[in-house]
Formats: structure tokens, C-alpha cells, sequence
């Protein structure tokens, strides 16, 4: 049963998507959203047409495919997210129970099964070693299943934005017929940049290298060819993975001609590989790295739009080429839309007021137009209905501190190491507050994590200090602090789409605020096109992302905890008066 709020919502939504208009709407955690709203809302019009549902993820996707198979059990509903995502059973044999923690466990629930599922599924019911879910994804996925086409079978059929958004480029799939709606709508920026580039990451491919060279049942001609091309990716990895001289790469053309050059190289690694395969012929191992290859000849072999990309939360530079604009991918997917709902926490960069008389005020209001651009909507402007409900939870739960305050902006030395003062500044701060409750320390890099960790070790000896790194997902490094509790440093990566209601979470530290990183491509453009844009940009984006980053702490409506801002940026008179105004929608300021 829908609440009086969630009806009303239900009512315009529907509404504005069959007078085919695009309609935004802000609605805060604990609305009920994904469970709720979106199925009923999907219910609603399928009076008219099909629908099509789409959110960020594959795990919330597959969630959303469970709560709507349990509230609507005679609905035709289907999850739709691509044959590399589903296991084929014809597939398993005896090899592919040794992956597994407990093979016995995967015997007996592969026993239940009579159709196709998504590794989502499978992963969820039997534990996997974490090390072998690439190789299992890679060799034991469906070959055959038309995904593209499927959505004609369902009623209902649910899919991740970038499926949704590849849907408009199938012939036999014409998304004016359906309905689309959407869950954490702003999260298709990400969707569409994916599309949009080609990337290859020398680190991600040699650690994934390592891994298939470590299997014992790996042909031995394979181990031996492999283990050379292993060789050659460790010599570019420890060559070009130094974070202190990375930003030369990014800026300097001949030392970025240098790193191209050495790629090209060792892209022609890829016709022995693929000669090696054919003589082989039932090597399946070193089939997974012919599309890493693939990605990187595309690359070095076009002539521009490539781009170094180093990213301080993973810690390592790759190499991007983008065949067009973020924002020209997704005008040209809305264009061919006949009705959307799309839902988000954060669609402004401040929250709307509940009052419309303060909009008299001086502040320097979000009208929606951030979002707007972002999505490529500018230029259908004329049909889209952007809304927003105030929130849900109260305000006196979460207290905001803004008594220690980092005054230099850059808390790099001069060799690229984190600054030792700032770095003891900041972990003696939490070592006073911490006060034994569950708390998670952002931060911007890789190296900034560590060096916090290394400091909160030898003032917290007996506290357990989790820090994100290389060897395990954001989401095993979630589940590890769910099951052990402590402190939790992570990069700014963590800053959205994590839950952690009630007691999992009592303190939050944000240690600079969270800056989009400016040396991404789409960035570059926009400071070329126009300085003032690029800027703009800049500061939006981080009032958009601080929005997010403070709703980790409260989930639900009796959530209580403290909010440690530690940047005196916040004090800088261009954001001042936005900040002010996020962190009172959140809790009391101290």
C-alpha cells in the first residue's frame, strides 16, 4: 500500500509520461522509491504499454527484479542485463565447482534451477572465491540469448542504464513503444561515458593477467606465453604507476606520446596471443584478455580524442578514447523516448526550498538546470518536468562539525606524498572524536588512505582500521566493515551507493571536499570550450557529490550520528552560501 505522498507522486508521474514528457523527480532516502514507487508507477502504465525499468547496477537491478516478482507475482516480468551476465547451464561442468568455497553448496542449489540466471543470483546464494569470478563470468556465460530482443517477452522487463541506453541502437527494439523509467537517473551520465569510451588500465590488465597465470589447470604453452606478456605489462606498470610524476603524462604531450608509444608496442602482443588461441583452440583462459586487447588497439590506433586519465582513487593512469560527448550520447537516447520517470536522491545541487518565498532570497539557487546539462537535456528543455520533494527525516539526529578546519588546500609535499602535517592533523582529530563508534574516513586518494591508515594505527592499536586498496571491491570492503565495525578509510568512490543504517555508521569524515577530478577528458573539453563553464562545472559537481556523500550517515528516519567537515574551503564566498545551505538540510550546524 502506497503512502498518501508516494499516490500523489504516483498520479503526476504517470501523468507527465503519457504526454510523453520527461519527468524528474527528487525523492530523498527512505521514500521508497526502488521498492515501491517505480513497480506501482510501472503497474499504472502498463494499462497503456510495456515498460522498461533501469538502474545503475547489475546487484540492484536483480534486487529490484526479486521485489517486483514478490509484490506483482502475475506480471510477465523479466531482468534483462546482456549473455555475458548469465550462466549458462549447459555450460557447468566438473572444472566449474572448484571456483567455488563450497562446491556442494553450488551442486545442490544448481539442482534447483531450470533456467538461465545472472551471476548476481548465483553469487548471491554460493560463495565464490573472489579471484575467480572473472575467469567464471568469462567462461561460463551464456552464449546465445538475445537480450536485445527479449524485451518484447515481458511486461515488465528490468535492466542497468547501460543496457538501456544500447537498446536504441537495436533494430528490432523501438523504445518509443515502451514506457522507460529509471532509478538513480543521474547515475546514466556514468552509463553513457562508459559507451562513449574506450579504456585500457596497464594495472587492471597485468593483475588480472597474474590471476590466470596462478591456475594449476592453465595449458602450459598458455602459462609460458602468458607469463612473458605478464613480464612486459610489469615493466609498464612499475614504469608509468608512479603517482608522484603521473601529472607530467596527463599534461606534457611529449612524455604522453612517450606512454602511447610504449602501449603500441605492446599492443602487437595481441596477434601472437591470437595465433597462440588458434593453435591451442580449447584454451579458454587466455581468451578473457582478447577484449582488454581489443580496447587498447582502438585506442593507440586512433588519431584523436585519446586522453591520460589518472585517477587518485584507484591509483593508477589509463588511457581513454572517447568516440563522442557524454552529452550528445544521452540528447540522442532521450530523443527517441515516448514517456520517462526517472527517480533520484540528488538531482539539485542544493535542495529546492520547501517555501517558494525563499527564493527572494540572495543565495544562488538550483533550479534544476545543473542536471539538465548534465544529461543532455538543454536541448529538449521544452519537455522536461524536473521536481522535488523536501526531505523525509528530521534534522536535530545528525550534528555537523566545522571546528577543525584544514587551511591549505593542497595537502600534497612537493614530492607527491601526502603532507605529514596534514596527514597527523587529521588522525589526531579523529582519534578525539572517535569515540569507539562505527565511523568512515573519506578521503582522496589511494595514497592519502594509506598514510591515514598508518597514522590511525599508532594512536587506535586496539581499534580495527579497514582501509580500501587494489585486492578487494568496494563491496567486500562494505561487508567487511558491516561484519567487524571500526574505522573505515575509503576515497571519495565512497561517497555514494553505499547503505549502512542505524549502528553500522554513527560518524562520518569528509577530509576535503570531494573536487570531481579535473583532469578527465570531459573536463579538458569543457575548460577549452570556456573557462567560466569548466568552473562552474567544477563547483557543481562537488556540491552535487557533497550531497550525496553526507546522506551515507543518515539511511532511515532514526539514524543518528556526527558530520566532520575538515576543508576550509567550505568557507570560500562562492560556495559558502550553497554549503550552508546542504548542511542545514541535513542537521544542526556545531
Amino acid at each position: 500500500m502506497l503512502s498518501k505522498k508516494q499516490t500523489e507522486i504516483l498520479k503526476i508521474a504517470v501523468e507527465n509520461a503519457r504526454r510523453k514528457f520527461i519527468h524528474l523527480h527528487e525523492l530523498s532516502t527512505g521514500f521508497g522509491k526502488s521498492s515501491y514507487l517505480l513497480p506501482h508507477i510501472a503497474v499504472e502504465l502498463l494499462k497503456d504499454r510495456k515498460v522498461i525499468i533501469s538502474t545503475f547496477t547489475n546487484s540492484l537491478a536483480d534486487k529490484l527484479f526479486l521485489d517486483f516478482k514478490e509484490r506483482f507475482p502475475n506480471l510477465k516480468v523479466g531482468i534483462v542485463i546482456g549473455a555475458e551476465n548469465y550462466l549458462d547451464l549447459n555450460k557447468i561442468d566438473d572444472e566449474f565447482y572448484s571456483y567455488f568455497t563450497y562446491p556442494d553448496k553450488v551442486i545442490e542449489y544448481a539442482k534447483t534451477l531450470n533456467k538461465n540466471i545472472t551471476f548476481e543470483e548465483l553469487y548471491r546464494n554460493c560463495l565464490l572465491n573472489d579471484d575467480d569470478k572473472l575467469v567464471v563470468s568469462n567462461i561460463y556465460h551464456a552464449d546465445n540469448r538475445q537480450d536485445l530482443d527479449s524485451v518484447s517477452e515481458y511486461d515488465v522487463s528490468i535492466t542497468n542504464h547501460v543496457f538501456l541506453i544500447m537498446l536504441r541502437y537495436n533494430k528490432n527494439v523501438d523504445l518509443s513503444e515502451y514506457y522507460i523509467l529509471s532509478d538513480e537517473v543521474d547515475k546514466m551520465y556514468e552509463a553513457q561515458k562508459l559507451i562513449s569510451t574506450s579504456s585500457f588500465s596497464v594495472s587492471r590488465f597485468t593483475t588480472s593477467l597474474k590471476r590466470i597465470i596462478g591456475k594449476s589447470k592453465i595449458d602450459r604453452t598458455a602459462k609460458t606465453y602468458l607469463g612473458k606478456i605478464y613480464k612486459e605489462s610489469s615493466v609498464l606498470l612499475k614504469k608509468y604507476k608512479d603517482e608522484n610524476k603521473i601529472d607530467s603524462y596527463v599534461t606534457d604531450k611529449r612524455l604522453f606520446k612517450d606512454y602511447l608509444d610504449d602501449l603500441t608496442k605492446f599492443a602487437s602482443s595481441r596477434k601472437k596471443l591470437t595465433k597462440l588461441i588458434k593453435e591451442l583452440k580449447t584454451d579458454r583462459y587466455a581468451k578473457i584478455f582478447l577484449q582488454e586487447y581489443t580496447e587498447l588497439n582502438t585506442i593507440v590506433n586512433s588519431e584523436e580524442n585519446i586522453s591520460l586519465y589518472y585517477s587518485p582513487a584507484k591509483g593508477y593512469p589509463t588511457v581513454h578514447f572517447q568516440s563522442q560527448s557524454v552529452q550528445s550520447g544521452l540528447y540522442n537516447f532521450f530523443k527517441s523516448l515516448s514517456g520517462f520517470v526517472g527517480v533520484s536522491g540528488t538531482l539539485f545541487t542544493v535542495p529546492p526550498p520547501a517555501d517558494k518565498k525563499e527564493f527572494s532570497q540572495s543565495i544562488e539557487m538550483d533550479n534544476g538546470d545543473y542536471i539538465i546539462k548534465k544529461l543532455g537535456l538543454s536541448g529538449l528543455k521544452d519537455k522536461v518536468i524536473i521536481k522535488s520533494e523536501p526531505r523525509l527525516f528530521p534534522t536535530d539526529n545528525i550534528k555537523i562539525h566545522t571546528d577543525y578546519l584544514v587551511k591549505k588546500n593542497k595537502n600534497m609535499s612537493d614530492d607527491g606524498t601526502p603532507d605529514a602535517e596534514w596527514v597527523d592533523g587529521i588522525a589526531s582529530y579523529i582519534n578525539k572524536t572517535f569515540e569507539n563508534k562505527n565511523s568512515l574516513v573519506i578521503a582522496g586518494s589511494y595514497a592519502e588512505v594509506k598514510a591515514l591508515h598508518s597514522a590511525l594505527i599508532k594512536l587506535l592499536p586496539n581499534t580495527n582500521i579497514i582501509k580500501a586498496d587494489y585486492t578487494m571491491t568496494q563491496a567486500q570492503t562494505i561487508n567487511k566493515f558491516k561484519l567487524e565495525g571500526g574505522i573505515l578509510i575509503g576515497t571519495r568512490t565512497y561517497a555514494t551507493g553505499i547503505d549502512l543504517p542505524g549502528d553500522e555508521l554513527e560518524k562520518l569524515y569528509i577530509t576535503k571536499l570531494l573536487f570531481p577530478p579535473i583532469n578527465d577528458k570531459d573536463m579538458q573539453d569543457k575548460k577549452a570550450f570556456n573557462d567560466g563553464y569548466y568552473w562552474n562545472t567544477v563547483y557543481n559537481d562537488m556540491l552535487f557529490i557533497t550531497r550525496q556523500s553526507l546522506g551515507r550517515l543518515q539511511r532511515r528516519p532514526d539514524d543518528k550520528g556526527d558530520i566532520y567537515i575538515l576543508d576550509a574551503r567550505i568557507n570560500d564566498e562562492r560556495i559558502k552560501a550553497r554549503l550552508n545551505r546542504i548542511f542545514k538540510n541535513i542537521g544542526k550546524l556545531i
